[in-house]
This record gives C-alpha cells, sequence and structure tokens, in this order.
C-alpha cells in the first residue's frame, strides 16, 4: 500500500473511491542524498512521506546552519509556512541519504477534501 494513504488512514476512513483518486495523485520519488526538496525563499505545494532515508530541516542563522529536525522512514514532512500559507519557505528540508518519497501537492489534497470530505 502507498505508505502516504497508510498514513492518512490512520485518522478516519477513506472510501475505496477516494483512495483510487488519491493513489492518482500520489507520485513517488526517488531523491538523491544531498539534494534539496525546497530551499530557504521557496514555495513548496506539496508535502510528503520517506518511505526509504533520512532528512533534515534546517535553517540558517549568520553563517551556521541550525538542524530544527531529522526525520526518517514514515515520517510525514513540509514547509508548513509555504504549504499552510503560501508563503516562502524560512527552512530548508535536505536529503541525507539517497531516499524515496511519496508526495502530493496541496492543490491535489485540497481537491480530494472537497470531493470526499
Amino acid at each position: 500500500m502507498n505508505p502516504l494513504i497508510k498514513e492518512f488512514k490512520k485518522f478516519g476512513t477513506i472510501s475505496p473511491e477516494a483512495e483510487l483518486e488519491f493513489h492518482r495523485r500520489v507520485v513517488r520519488q526517488e531523491r538523491k542524498k544531498g539534494s534539496f526538496y525546497i530551499k530557504e525563499g521557496q514555495t513548496s505545494s506539496g508535502l510528503f512521506i520517506i518511505e526509504k532515508g533520512l532528512v533534515r530541516m534546517f535553517y540558517r542563522k549568520g553563517d551556521k546552519e541550525i538542524n530544527s529536525l531529522f526525520a526518517i522512514e514514515d515520517e510525514v514532512l513540509t514547509s508548513t509556512r509555504t504549504f499552510f500559507f503560501e508563503l516562502p519557505a524560512k527552512e530548508n528540508i535536505q536529503f541525507l541519504e539517497d531516499s524515496i518519497i511519496f508526495s502530493i501537492s496541496r492543490n491535489d489534497l485540497y481537491k480530494l477534501c472537497d470531493l470526499y470530505p
């Protein structure tokens, strides 16, 4: 089963129709070690779950990188500032290992919520 759908099922029942539509909109991605999901100042329109890998969230303060979060398999991540408020990110999300993620765009998730309340 798609790990992102599995995570959403923890919060309630999803109809077979909604699950099928969810499957169509979720994208599996392979990300390389050192690559970024989002960088400070960018906007992101999605959220993702880690199937395999290690991710860190950090921000810069002067010359220093301040780690604010590390995430592993089965954790859901997004830049909340960009996802909920559509504002530029203040943090960076970087893959520390070759990783596999499943993501869905904000627009697709909101459409699904409207179609299948």
